[in-house]
């Protein structure tokens, strides 16, 4: 099942999209994003905004801990961890 989560504000300084479900080995072409992107920018949809928006995609992966362990982790509560 492919599912996607946003978070962020539109008009903040990113919006975020969690994509889970993509088959393996799936190509996610960045260029065909951005060119998505350019296009809306340049008055695709509604609205003027996106004409003055210079949006570019950035694409990272989540990469899962398969050897973590929780009981080793109960205590990281405790700590200060701010910069």
């Amino acid at each position: 099942m492919l599912r996607y989560f946003t978070a962020g504000e539109s008009h903040g300084e990113a919006l975020v999209a969690f994509i889970s479900g993509l088959p393996a080995g799936l190509k996610v072409d960045q260029a065909f994003m951005d060119r998505e992107l350019w296009r809306r920018q340049q008055g695709y949809g509604r609205g003027g905004r996106m004409k003055i928006e210079t949006d570019k995609a950035h694409i990272r992966f989540l990469l899962p801990n398969a050897d973590g362990v929780a009981v080793n982790y109960v205590n990281v509560a405790k700590y200060n961890r701010s910069l």
